[in-house]
């Protein structure tokens, strides 16, 4: 069998960032309660070790509740930071002349609505009988 020899250094890089730069940048998601969720994630699955996995995010809920305006200045900061991220990388990659794609979820409920989509209706025919007008 055929093995190609292995990349030199330089053009692994180069290929990777090929292939970094034609890749989709990923929006970040839920804000600045998601900032704080993945920063403490590890420490609320401790917490609720045993429990179902819905438990750590309820638990978080109540904990993000707790928090004031200040505390949660941080993370409102982290999310917007990493939204400008996204926003730069993603004119970065439509100027690359890459093409934006729907997400996941996006796509399941376009395919849910075409499913679930109205059948049109029969046309009416016109010299059918009509109902008689009485209420017995």
């Amino acid at each position: 069998a055929f093995v190609p020899p292995p990349l030199s250094p330089r053009r692994s890089l180069l290929c990777s960032f090929v292939a970094m730069a034609l890749e989709q940048p990923k929006r970040p998601a839920g804000g600045a309660y998601g900032s704080f969720l993945a920063e403490k994630r590890p420490e609320f699955t401790k917490q609720c070790a045993g429990q179902p996995i819905s438990a750590v995010t309820k638990l978080a809920g109540v904990e993000w509740k707790k928090l004031t305006a200040a505390q949660k200045e941080p993370y409102e900061k982290k999310f917007q930071e990493a939204k400008a991220k996204f926003d730069k990388d993603m004119a970065a990659f439509l100027a690359a002349g890459g093409e934006k794609q729907k997400g996941v979820a996006a796509l399941r409920a376009e395919k849910r609505k075409a499913k679930d989509g109205k059948k049109p209706k029969a046309a009416k025919d016109p010299n059918a009988p009509k109902r008689p007008v009485g209420g017995a």
